[in-house]
């Protein structure tokens, strides 16, 4: 039994405290398909539904004595990590494309860094719906492939402190060389306009 009902109707029917709660993977689906409006509910629902109580290393009780609910913290990780970014091809046997944010409530303000596929460690800060920047770390000097997080305004490249080239579109593709530090951030002259678009339209 798992809850399918929508944000907005929400669950009255299934307390947080219920083990339904425990391996339900509505966040990590949500996640997948970009409801950032789904995250918003599901996510915290999830985080919430310790039946046991939670332990000061933040594991639980809840199958019993010398047991620890890691799978459930594990899928809510998982959650987490794919709202806040996510690294696969655009179709079966393609390139992974980085791509920001793709299911984050845009209320909710975050800065992470994470892992991505090829070696990429992606480091970015969202407030108020805007993203500020976006540092990507190469280990092995792969092409970067980014879905720009500024819809289609033209992108800054600052490699090693200085500016080094624009790149523009909403595939933004980088060559990096192995151990290389980018720093990318929205041209100034045309970031307002980049404002007023809505974070998950890009």
């Amino acid at each position: 039994m798992s809850c399918h009902a929508s944000p907005k109707e929400g669950c009255q029917w299934i307390p947080t405290s219920s083990p339904v709660w425990l391996l339900n993977e509505n966040s990590i689906a949500a996640a997948h398909l970009g409801k950032a409006d789904q995250i918003k509910f599901f996510l915290p629902m999830h985080a919430k539904s310790f039946p046991a109580g939670i332990l000061t290393n933040r594991m639980t009780l809840a199958e019993g004595p010398q047991t620890q609910g890691v799978e459930h913290l594990g899928m809510i990780s998982f959650a987490l990590q794919l709202a806040l970014i996510q690294s696969v091809p655009s179709g079966p046997g393609g390139k992974p494309v980085i791509h920001l944010f793709p299911a984050w409530p845009a209320e909710w303000n975050a800065q992470f860094r994470l892992l991505c596929r090829e070696g990429f460690m992606v480091s970015s800060a969202i407030e108020g719906g805007t993203i500020s920047f976006v540092a990507i770390e190469s280990a092995f000097g792969a092409e970067c492939r980014l879905r720009n997080p500024w819809g289609e305004c033209p992108v800054m490249v600052i490699r090693s402190g200085k500016k080094s080239e624009m790149v523009s579109g909403k595939l933004l593709v980088i060559p990096t060389e192995q151990s290389e530090y980018i720093l990318l951030q929205p041209d100034s002259r045309m970031e307002k306009t980049s404002r007023g678009q809505s974070l998950h339209s890009v």
